[in-house]
């Protein structure tokens, strides 16, 4: 047996291999040279955020940056405590030159109750959405937003507030051009 393995070994090793063969040669054909109009141009991709948004069913509370990127989706996750039932997370867009301190002082004067009669002029409110209760929505920032109605709105922030039908205000987004 131990011979019979020698010889295997040996044969193994010997170092023999089988002549190649001859394979076609065969040339690669050279791309073309990219011009202009077939190189395309570079896009930018803004990446989501994410942020939060909680209420205790007196403070509703944003936590997140208040400059966003134009064209930057927002994923909103909304947190309100269990108590607070019936609760909305409402985010729209605003006209140019619209503060914070303006829709602080319009909460003040409607005494804060959410009535359709009472929503000022520079909100756009074809660019609003909202989700009821806890969860998650996505939104797009974006200096010129596309309407629920077709048009489009040159926009100068995004206001953020949750409504139970009153409105508590949590913050103002900017707009940050590229």
């Amino acid at each position: 047996m131990a011979g019979l393995l020698a010889v295997m070994l040996a044969a193994c090793s010997s170092g023999t291999s089988p002549a190649p063969s001859a394979a076609p040669s065969v040339e690669p054909t050279p791309l073309p040279t990219p011009t202009t109009a077939e190189t395309p141009a570079p896009t930018s991709t803004t990446p989501g955020l994410s942020v939060k948004v909680t209420f205790d069913g007196e403070t509703c509370a944003y936590v997140g940056p208040t400059v966003i990127p134009d064209g930057t989706v927002v994923r909103f996750e909304y947190v309100p405590d269990q108590q607070v039932a019936g609760s909305y997370l409402m985010v729209y867009g605003v006209e140019p030159g619209t503060t914070y301190q303006m829709l602080l002082d319009s909460i003040e004067y409607s005494g804060g109750d959410n009535v359709a009669e009472d929503v000022p002029d520079w909100v756009y409110q074809k660019t609003a959405a909202w989700i009821s209760g806890a969860g998650t929505m996505l939104y797009t920032v974006e200096g010129v937003k596309h309407g629920s109605d077709g048009v489009d709105y040159t926009v100068g922030g995004y206001q953020i507030l949750c409504d139970t039908p009153a409105v508590f205000p949590a913050a103002q987004l900017s707009v940050a051009s590229l």
